[in-house]
């Protein structure tokens, strides 16, 4: 599956809401055939909730997580394969749990955490360190 499809739906839901298929085809600029696809696959995952009647939507869950996630971007918080000390952490529990920032979204495994040295992290995996380092710098974007 094509994952600039499914980062592109995801994005373009979070910032516009609801919509229907032809419409969120033509504002990603992919093919519908591509979109169909890409849906039932983020349907199936519960990334998103399509009606009998054509509209799509994030459910509640994944728009809050795409929100942290956004923001912690803001702050220099960043993915698992980002280098330096400003990752994303991941852990087995029963089942894989990732922190916020990991760049694949599940609804049973996304924590609503930033990794940090002191739970859930490392000194290599410590977007909480990054985010109190940056925090006067984006406290100063008015």
């Amino acid at each position: 599956m094509n994952s600039y499809a499914k980062q592109g739906v995801v994005k373009e839901l979070n910032d516009s809401g609801e919509m229907n298929q032809a419409e969120l085809a033509a504002r990603i600029g992919i093919p519908k055939s591509t979109l169909s696809r890409t849906l039932q696959d983020l349907e199936r995952r519960k990334l998103i909730i399509r009606y009998d009647n054509g509209p799509v939507r994030l459910p509640n869950q994944t728009s809050t997580v795409v929100t942290i996630h956004e923001l912690g971007h803001n702050f220099d918080a960043d993915h698992e394969d980002a280098g330096g000390y400003n990752q994303a952490y991941r852990w087995w529990r029963g089942y894989c749990h990732h922190t916020v920032m990991w760049s694949g979204y599940t609804v049973s495994g996304s924590e609503y955490e930033f990794s940090s040295d002191d739970y859930h992290g490392d000194s290599t995996h410590d977007d909480a360190r990054r985010i109190s380092e940056t925090k006067g710098v984006v406290a100063s974007y008015t």
